[in-house]
């Protein structure tokens, strides 16, 4: 259902070695979106390349923190709001971050 459609994934800028819109401190990306009033629960989905989107992670709230990133790796995220039915909306935007070797 489009509905469950979200206005606006990106990557915020919380700690060391920042650009506008990517944040990384101790390894972890911050991302954050609009949600969705009608939506239960988002799905984030994340690939080491923007094709090949795979790992699932739930939250409940318009926002999380990806803690399992690897140094000198390239991820994309997309994020998906789910109705308390269960059906899950259209994928958002695509945010992509580098993450930097220290």
């Amino acid at each position: 259902m489009k509905w469950l459609a979200l206005l606006a994934l990106s990557l915020l800028c919380c700690g060391f070695a920042c650009n506008p819109r990517v944040g990384i401190a101790q390894h972890a990306v911050f991302l954050r979106w609009t949600g969705n009033p009608q939506a239960a629960s988002y799905n984030i989905y994340r690939g080491a390349g923007c094709t090949a989107l795979s790992s699932e992670f739930s939250s409940s709230s318009p926002f999380y923190t990806d803690t399992s990133v690897m140094p000198g790796q390239h991820y994309c995220y997309v994020v998906t709001a789910v109705s308390s039915d269960g059906i899950e909306g259209s994928y958002s935007n695509t945010a992509a971050i580098n993450i930097r070797t220290p």
